[in-house]
């Protein structure tokens, strides 16, 4: 398991280290706007490249959603709630970017969202119901990490 996560992380730090490498020899040194499409021109080919971002927006969405509700969807006494947690997420995700008019600052609140809660509030959860570890270390990992992130 060890080896996997690290060769997973290196390739992940090559990869973005790649693209961090290409951005710079494309664009130079100058300032780049949080939404890289900004930096692009006006051309046909400008406009076709962010209307394909869009398009692959559009379709990722719902490979993120689909986990996220597929316990309810294969749970015999939660079936019927599916589709409502479903439409909860997308208005909930929108009520809760549509005030963000900066990409970047979606982004940094996003990250840390997930940093919180996939590395301290999960964990502690696990911890205390699955491994019936004590409660106090647990609640005091979930709670330093949520605070932590903010």
């Amino acid at each position: 398991f060890r080896y996997i996560v690290n060769a997973s992380f290196s390739g992940l730090f090559l990869l973005f280290s790649g693209f961090a490498v290409a951005g710079v020899l494309a664009y130079g040194e100058r300032e780049a706007d949080e939404n890289v499409l900004n930096n692009l021109g006006t051309s046909v080919f400008d406009a076709v490249a962010q209307g394909g971002m869009v398009l692959c927006i559009m379709s990722v969405y719902p490979i993120m959603v689909m986990p996220m509700v597929a316990p309810l969807k294969t749970s015999q006494s939660h079936r019927h709630f599916a589709g409502p947690v479903t439409i909860g997420i997308v208005v909930f995700s929108c009520a809760a970017a549509f005030p963000l008019r900066s990409l970047g600052l979606l982004s940094i609140v996003c990250g840390s969202l997930s940093v919180g809660i996939f590395c301290g509030l999960i964990p502690g959860l696990v911890g205390y119901f699955t491994l019936k570890k004590n409660i106090f270390p647990m609640t005091l990992l979930a709670v330093t990490m949520v605070i932590m992130t903010f």
